[in-house]
C-alpha cells in the first residue's frame, strides 16, 4: 500500500469548525487529536449542522469508547434505523495503537469498512483517534469516500487566540489579556480553555476578561489537587470545587478517584457522629478518619465543623446521590460534569 502524503490531513481546530460549517457533511470522520476539549466542539458543530440547528445531545448523540465496545455492536448502533429514529451522532474513542486492544483491530477491519462504504444517512459516525503514537499510514484502508480525515496540529498562538474568542461566549475578553495568559499556560486547547473557564467564574458579575483578572488568577488551577477538591466541599464552596474539577478533568480516570474521595470524605463526616470517638486523641481520631499530613489539625477541624453543620439524614442522602452519580458515571453517555455539579449541589445542601 503507498503511504499518504505528509501532512496531507493536517488542519487547525478554527480552520476545520470553518470547513465544517461551510462544506457539505461527510457521513464518517475520522479526527486525529490528544486533546479531549476539542471535540466537545467539534460534535457540537457537526451536530448543529446535521440537526439543522436542533441538537439535542441527550437525543442525537451517543458515545463509546473502543475498550468496551466491539465493533458489532457499534456498526449496529450506527445502522440502526426507525420511523421514529432521529439523526444521531456516533462517537467513538480509539486510546490505543491500531490492532491492539482498544484500538481497529484486524477482525473488525472488514465490518467497518463496509460500513463506512455504506453509511447510515440519519447518523454521522465520529472516530477520534487518542492514541498518541499513531501512524497515520495503519489507517489508510478506511478513508474511503465520503470519509472526513482531520489531524488536528498543535495550536500556535493565533490559533489559540481565535479558539478562547470562539468560546468566550458573553464575556468580552479583552486582547492583552489574552497575550498574558497565553505568555503562563502550554500551547494547547486543553489547558487554555481550562483557564478560560476559571477565569469566566472569576469575572461572572463584570463580564469582562481583563488583564487584572489574569494577573490575579493565572496559574492557580496549575497547583490543585484532589486534596484542594475536598478542601472546597468541606469550605462548602461549589464554585470552587467545580473549578478544581475542571483542572483535573483532564486528567485520565479522575472522576473515579473523586467520587471513591468524596464517599471516603462522607464515611469520615459519618463517622464523627458516633460518641467512642469522642474518647479517642487526636492521633487515633485521624487514623480512623483516614486524615494524613495535617501537623496543624487543619483538615480534622474542617471535618467536625462540616458535621455540626450537617445532619444524620443529609448525610444517608448524600451517600445515595454518590451511589447514583457512581452508577450513572459508568453508562457510555455519561455528561460528567453535570453529574458532579449536581452531585455537588445535593450533598452541600
Amino acid at each position: 500500500m503507498a503511504k499518504l502524503t505528509p501532512g496531507k490531513f493536517n488542519v487547525d481546530l478554527v480552520t476545520l469548525i470553518k470547513r465544517i460549517r461551510k462544506e457539505p457533511l461527510s457521513s464518517n470522520y475520522f479526527i486525529f487529536s490528544q486533546e479531549k476539549s476539542v471535540f466537545d466542539n467539534i460534535i457540537k458543530e457537526i451536530g448543529e449542522k446535521f440537526t439543522e440547528g436542533n441538537f439535542d445531545i441527550k437525543n442525537n448523540f451517543s458515545k463509546y469508547y473502543s475498550e468496551e465496545t466491539d465493533m458489532e455492536m457499534l456498526i449496529n448502533e450506527c445502522s440502526n434505523e426507525s420511523f421514529f429514529s432521529e439523526k444521531k451522532i456516533i462517537y467513538y474513542k480509539l486510546s490505543k495503537k491500531s490492532g491492539t486492544k482498544g484500538g481497529l483491530k484486524a477482525d473488525d477491519k472488514k465490518a467497518l469498512i463496509s460500513y463506512l462504504n455504506n453509511p447510515n444517512p440519519e447518523t454521522i459516525l465520529v472516530i477520534a483517534v487518542r492514541d498518541k503514537e499513531f501512524s497515520i499510514d495503519t489507517y489508510a484502508e478506511y478513508f474511503v469516500k465520503n470519509t472526513g480525515v482531520f489531524i488536528l496540529e498543535s495550536p500556535g498562538e493565533d490559533e489559540l487566540i481565535n479558539w478562547l474568542n470562539e468560546n468566550r461566549g458573553e464575556f468580552n475578553l479583552e486582547k492583552d489579556a489574552i497575550k498574558v495568559l497565553l505568555q503562563h499556560i502550554n500551547p494547547s486547547y486543553d489547558e487554555s480553555i481550562q483557564e478560560l473557564e476559571k477565569l469566566k467564574s472569576f469575572c461572572y458579575d463584570t463580564k469582562t476578561i481583563d488583564l487584572n483578572a489574569v494577573n490575579l488568577c493565572i496559574g492557580m488551577s496549575r497547583e490543585y489537587n484532589e486534596s484542594d477538591f475536598i478542601n472546597a466541599i468541606l469550605d462548602r464552596r461549589p464554585d470552587i470545587a467545580m473549578l478544581i474539577y475542571d483542572n483535573l478533568a483532564l486528567r485520565d480516570d479522575y472522576d473515579i478517584l473523586l467520587i471513591y474521595m468524596i464517599s471516603s470524605l462522607f464515611q469520615g463526616i459519618y463517622k464523627l457522629g458516633d460518641p467512642e470517638l469522642n474518647r479517642m486523641n487526636e492521633f487515633e481520631l485521624k487514623r480512623e478518619l483516614k486524615i494524613f499530613y495535617d501537623k496543624n489539625n487543619t483538615i480534622l477541624n474542617k471535618y467536625k465543623k462540616f458535621r455540626s453543620q450537617t445532619n444524620e439524614l443529609k448525610i444517608k442522602n448524600a451517600f445515595d446521590y454518590i451511589y447514583r452519580t457512581d452508577k450513572a458515571l459508568k453508562t457510555s453517555n455519561a455528561d460528567k460534569r453535570s453529574l458532579f455539579t449536581t452531585l455537588i449541589a445535593e450533598i452541600l445542601r
